[in-house]
């Protein structure tokens, strides 16, 4: 009886893991996008001219 508690938690554990590796892909991906959208043009920034 101990040992089947065991496995089975053990199982969901694995999912719940599982689960959060996903999502964090998922927010990272979101983010990726965003900032690709957001950055199409670079800073233009004029260097610095000694005078």
């Amino acid at each position: 009886m101990y040992k089947k508690e065991y496995l089975r938690r053990k199982k969901v554990a694995e999912k719940e893991i599982h689960k959060d590796i996903k999502r964090q892909i998922n927010k990272n991906k979101k983010i990726a996008k965003r900032d690709k959208r957001t950055n199409k043009q670079p800073n233009k920034r004029v260097p610095y001219t000694f005078k």
